[in-house]
């Protein structure tokens, strides 16, 4: 089964957080890419089974109600992860600290002095009329002045790449577990993953929630009494407060496990007898927390719990009334609150936001409810908010009627083209909308967890994202794509042509192979000669000069042991390890010594010459060789900008051979008329394929018989071929998105890719003359590609480090150090 084909992924007009708009994936994100696309859509289904499967075997759900009942279901979550670079999250992580920070100051203001509202920077109608200030927390002094211990604030990328606010989540805020789990179900299903790059840890974050709620208790001690109040096991995020619990080491109770006795201590119920609680993380919201201050009907909480808070005899977390902040017209006004109270610009920014409470904003919105998301001020879920374009005039018109009764419980932004990330169905991936919720602790520090919840809109052009309704999750990685320093532009040049030499190497070894064995199928009447060998290596004129005649014995003698000729097998060796000797400590000893171990054998054979019955297994060991240098390359390298170089050198020698090889050859092979049939031609075309180790792809993936047409088609353009030249400018063009400064180097590639990709091959593979003359203008795209690669990286030279005379002499002595 063919592997999946990533280059058929559209993003449409969205910001995709895995690929860039011409399906190159950033930087971040190209090792992960790299090895989804290793993957057949049968394994990438076997590989989201097994997900599901450890779900359901790790018990990890979540509750839905419906129609009275509730249904416990297994946690929808998708296999492709979701990438931000660390670079970005820094900025992103700085940005979250202050709005918390200001969020915190701004609910202290507020359950004291309230300046904000004497100052005129909130409207005092805003907190008149907010369903979520509690005036029994009035002058209250919680621990570190902190009323929002745990936040979850939502964030959202438009189309230009943008990260916004969209909403700050300050009463119990949940989906934590989800994002410790997802990392563990990847883990358990992708463990190959984790190889490809520096992808940061977030399993550290139930050990900062307990150090964070340690530091609130009310009595010294290194090892206060915590607990986790949960409503119980009905509540949607119970899975959530179990596993923290866990997690933390504490106790899960519920609001009949605790007694707050005449001295305003809490304590909760064991086989033991009471036991003093000194620091309660609740999962239950305000007016269900203490029958005896808020609804007295109330069966989830416990009675006395906000005098035994007011008298600093437990800590609360989140403290009561920290929702006053979670309000989305509160919301409109935090860019304001962070000039306020730390004299600062937002460093994220709000969507823009119209409150209808405000007589221009509210006309406005309903002259364009077809165009904006309006949302109730404190719900939460998704639940009782229109999402305009998607709405019907029957749907509007009762928004309409609602926020002229209510116009304070309404506020409204404009419809995001919300960022993408590819989505498996069916083993193919699928652009999905994302949206992202980071945790943030705020105690005596404040952290904010390394990542965060990505929840995806399972549902094909769906905005929503919330698992209640229909929506999914992903893993979430930070991942460091910045080393500790710059490579020198040297050091890049010469691994740019180590990896050129190497293939070079190898590639001339296949050529030569390939041609002994086609001859002996075709005596005296092939097509293709030695003659040819030495066209295709574009060696013509270094040959004549040093030989009267083209025959075997010279050209297989200058084309493996010449040191006078570049492309020589011999050269190509002693060049890469030129280029190698100036560069091994920036890669592993194994790569230095497997090319030193290959050029030294090769060198002894110059001393004898090489007699016709030694070719086979000479060049056979050549290739095993080149190959092992490759895999050593491919298992020991980490992805940093030396692996970068290697690659770009190797893909861009791969597409040139590939296309010298189509041209010569060709040229020999196509009729000069429809009518004209070659002797052997399904020999020599096979003959190509084989040149390139392409024949059983070809027969597995084309599965038709071998005709100069498809063949062509093959190798120029299909993807799935990794020498073919389309392939190796994809991995060019990959590459150099991970680079900086690529503008004109991947412009240039994107210009030879489409003339590659656009080709009408079934008009060329009967036009020889037409043929040639495209495989030059390639040829020279080639060029044109790797002066812009030199020009941008390569400070001095643009040739490689070439052998000497004088340097050949010490070649054949092994270094002390080795």
């Amino acid at each position: 089964m063919a592997n999946v084909d990533w280059t058929h992924y559209s993003n449409q007009h969205f910001y995709d957080e895995l690929l860039s708009t011409n399906g190159i994936p950033r930087e971040a994100a190209k090792p992960l890419c790299d090895i989804l696309a290793s993957f057949t859509s049968k394994e990438l289904d076997e590989r989201k089974i097994a997900a599901e499967v450890a779900i359901r075997t790790m018990g990890i759900t979540f509750t839905v109600y419906s129609e009275g009942s509730t249904i416990d279901r297994a946690w929808p979550f998708d296999i492709v992860p979701r990438i931000i670079p660390a670079k970005e999250w820094r900025v992103v992580e700085a940005g979250l600290k202050q709005r918390v920070d200001a969020l915190n100051l701004f609910i202290d203001d507020l359950y004291h002095d309230q300046q904000v509202v004497k100052d005129g920077v909130l409207p005092g109608e805003v907190l008149a009329q907010s369903v979520n200030f509690r005036p029994q927390c009035m002058g209250i002094d919680p621990p570190h002045g902190v009323w929002a211990h745990i936040c979850g604030s939502d964030l959202v990328r438009d189309s230009d790449g943008t990260l916004y606010v969209l909403e700050d989540n300050l009463r119990v805020p949940s989906g934590v577990s989800y994002m410790l789990e997802n990392r563990n179900v990847t883990k358990r299903v992708l463990p190959e993953l984790f190889e490809t790059g520096r992808i940061l840890p977030v399993d550290d974050y139930p050990a900062q929630l307990y150090d964070m709620l340690a530091s609130m208790s009310p009595r010294p001690s290194d090892e206060p009494q915590i607990v986790v109040l949960t409503p119980g096991i009905y509540n949607s995020a119970y899975y959530e407060h179990a596993y923290l619990a866990q997690q933390m080491g504490v106790e899960l109770v519920q609001g009949s496990d605790l007694i707050v006795d005449d001295d305003d201590i809490v304590h909760m119920h064991t086989v033991d007898g009471l036991k003093r609680v000194d620091v309660i993380y609740r999962r239950v919201d305000d007016l269900f927390l203490d029958p005896e201050a808020f609804h007295p009907d109330s069966l989830l909480g416990t009675p006395g719990l906000m005098r035994a808070w007011r008298s600093g005899k437990v800590a609360l977390a989140n403290a009561p009334g920290a929702g006053v902040a979670d309000d989305k017209v509160v919301y409109a006004f935090v860019p304001k609150l962070i000039k306020y109270y730390l004299d600062q610009e937002p460093t994220i920014p709000n969507v823009p936001s119209y409150l209808c409470m405000l007589d221009e904003d509210r006309r406005y919105v309903l002259d364009h409810l077809d165009e904006l998301v309006v949302k109730p001020a404190n719900e939460s879920g998704g639940y009782g908010m229109l999402i305009g374009p998607r709405a019907t005039e029957q749907e509007r018109r009762e928004f309409a009627r609602r926020i002229e009764a209510d116009p304070r419980n309404y506020m409204a932004q404009p419809t995001l083209a919300l960022s993408t990330a590819p989505t498996l169905f069916d083993g193919a991936p699928e652009p999905r909308h994302v949206d992202l919720r980071p945790f943030i602790l705020s105690g005596p520090e404040t952290h904010v967890t390394m990542g965060g919840l990505t929840r995806v809109a399972l549902v094909k052009d769906s905005l929503v994202v919330n698992s209640s309704q229909g929506g999914g999750s992903k893993d979430t990685w930070i991942v460091e794509t910045e080393g500790s320093e710059t490579m020198l532009s040297r050091v890049a040049e010469n691994l740019y042509w180590l990896a050129r030499y190497v293939e070079r190497a190898e590639d001339t070894a296949r050529l030569i192979s390939v041609n002994s064995n086609l001859l002996l199928d075709m005596p005296g009447k092939a097509a293709l000669s030695w003659s040819t060998l030495i066209d295709i290596t574009g060696s013509g004129e270094v040959f004549d000069t040093l030989f009267e005649e083209r025959n075997e014995r010279n050209v297989v003698d200058f084309l493996c042991l010449s040191r006078e000729h570049d492309s020589s097998i011999l050269s190509s060796l002693a060049n890469a390890r030129e280029n190698l000797r100036t560069t091994r400590d920036v890669v592993p000893r194994e790569i230095w010594e497997e090319v030193n171990r290959c050029y030294l054998e090769i060198s002894e054979q110059t001393q004898s010459g090489m007699k016709p019955r030694q070719r086979d297994g000479f060049l056979k060991s050549v290739t095993r060789a080149c190959q092992t240098l490759t895999g050593l390359i491919e298992g020991t390298l980490s992805h940093t900008e030396a692996r970068t170089f290697l690659s770009l050198g190797r893909h861009l020698e791969r597409a040139d051979m590939t296309t010298r090889i189509i041209d010569v050859r060709s040229g020999n092979l196509l009729p000069r008329n429809p009518e004209e049939l070659i002797p052997f031609e399904h020999l020599q075309w096979m003959s190509v394929l084989k040149s390139l180790t392409a024949y059983q792809m070809y027969r597995q993936n084309v599965r038709l018989r071998v005709r100069g047409p498809d063949v062509l088609r093959f190798l120029l353009q299909n993807r799935a071929l990794p020498r073919s030249v389309l392939r190796s400018l994809d991995e060019v063009s990959w590459e150099l998105q991970s680079l900086p400064n690529h503008d004109r180097p991947l412009a240039v590639a994107a210009l030879v890719r489409a003339e590659v990709a656009e080709a009408d091959v079934q008009s060329l593979a009967r036009a020889p003359d037409q043929l040639h003359q495209l495989i030059d203008e390639f040829q020279i795209g080639f060029n044109n590609l790797h002066e812009a690669i030199a020009g941008a990286y390569f400070a001095v030279s643009e040739r490689p480090v070439k052998s000497s005379q004088s340097q050949e002499q010490t070649t054949l002595d092994h270094d002390d150090d080795d």
